[in-house]
Formats: C-alpha cells, structure tokens, sequence
C-alpha cells in the first residue's frame, strides 16, 4: 500500500548513510493463506481446534500483510539492501515437531509457507 512506501521513503531521507533499518512484520501472508490452514488441520487430528479465520474479532491493526516477495520488492523499490530472515519455530518444540520444524526451516520453499513473520535486516542502496 502507499503507506508502505512513504513510510520506507521518509526512513530513507532520515537514516544515516551507514544506518540501518530493521524491520518485523507480521503476519506473513502465505502463512495465513497456505500454512495456517495446513496447521490447523493437523492439529485438529490431535484435538486441537483453531479458529477458521485468525484473524476473525482482531481490530485491523496492519496496514499491510506481505509476502516474502513483496517484502522485498518494496524495499528493493525504497533503494534498501539487505537480508530477509524468517521467524524461527518455539525452541521448546521436541519429538516429533522437532524434527518437522527443523525439516520445514531447512527448505526455503517451506519456510516461505510455514514462518509467521518476517524480520529483515536493510541498509541505503549507495
């Protein structure tokens, strides 16, 4: 949205030539989209049940949910450089979903999907 990149313009003219901007944003959409859903049907195999729609009775509070891409299409676009990271799975995790988180986070086509929130870590493009 054009919030987005005024915001991202205005910390540009603001940062300090070797600033850098660090940014989390969440959620990540294709979380919502592809892999809450999977989540939610696994954990209702073992009794768990999560609400359909997550964000359902939260005020709109984001003005913005991107994806990995466009996360960094609109800083690319702004004239930042830099990493994006994803969010990591709880550590407290053993067994079974140990092994699942580790499988997940080793592949970046899974962590595109099953990361909640994206972090990055950005500097002015010289």
């Amino acid at each position: 949205p054009e919030q987005v990149k005024i915001g991202l313009k205005e910390v540009k003219r603001v940062l300090k030539d070797d600033g850098e901007l660090i940014v989390h944003t969440a959620p990540n959409k294709l979380f919502f989209n592809f892999g809450y859903p999977a989540q939610r049907f696994f954990l209702k195999q073992k009794g768990i049940i999560l609400p359909k729609n997550p964000r359902k009775g939260v005020n709109k509070m984001y003005i913005n949910e991107p994806t990995y891409f466009k996360f960094k299409k609109n800083l690319k676009k702004a004239g930042f450089n830099g990493k994006i990271y994803f969010s990591k799975p709880n550590s407290s995790a053993n067994g079974l979903k140990k092994i699942l988180f580790k499988l997940v986070y080793a592949y970046f086509p899974l962590k595109l999907i099953f990361a909640p929130t994206l972090y990055c870590k950005v500097r002015k493009v010289k």
